[in-house]
């Protein structure tokens, strides 16, 4: 079960635009005055349809997981695409990360600034530097860069040891 990013974005876009427009209507938001469903399993079935994606909607797989409400699936989602992203960007997972603390606004907030960091790395600069440091380089090696050194291991000189 893999989202990606822009499948992600899409599905919470849309969930805060249908709240914000039942705000301004006047209406009272759907789901308990929340933009997710209220439980995992219906989260999951809405979050299938929109996205074409099939997570699972048993809504014992989502207990056993700890996960109860639409908004702690949305917010596991968010937590899994960001952890995803910051793993093939710096080959570690960020387990210094406390979702379970943040908002799912924090947590799209931080995944769309990784998503921006990670952008910013598939630039291609100019290399200027790089290549004034090989053209100053010689084109021949020093001779005494292949001399046996003078001492080897546990201070005993080289030609102690041939003899």
């Amino acid at each position: 079960m893999k989202l990606t990013k822009s499948q992600l974005k899409q599905i919470i876009e849309e969930e805060t635009n249908t709240a914000l427009n039942e705000a301004a209507e006047g209406r009272p938001p759907t789901q308990q005055g929340s933009q997710f469903a209220p439980t995992a399993s219906e989260e999951a079935k809405k979050v299938n349809a929109q996205a074409g994606i099939s997570l699972v909607t048993n809504p014992e797989h989502w207990a056993r997981m700890g996960i109860h409400t639409g908004e702690e699936l949305a917010k596991e989602l968010l937590a899994s695409s960001y952890s995803d992203l910051f793993k093939s960007i710096h080959g570690i997972r960020p387990r210094f990360m406390n979702f379970k603390a943040m908002s799912v606004e924090e947590i799209q907030a931080a995944l769309e600034l990784l998503d921006d960091y990670e952008d910013h790395l598939g630039r291609e600069e100019p290399q200027e530097e790089y290549d004034e440091f090989y053209t100053k380089m010689p084109e021949e090696e020093p001779e005494d860069i292949y001399d046996e050194p003078k001492q080897s291991g546990m201070g005993r000189r080289l030609k102690e040891i041939k003899k």
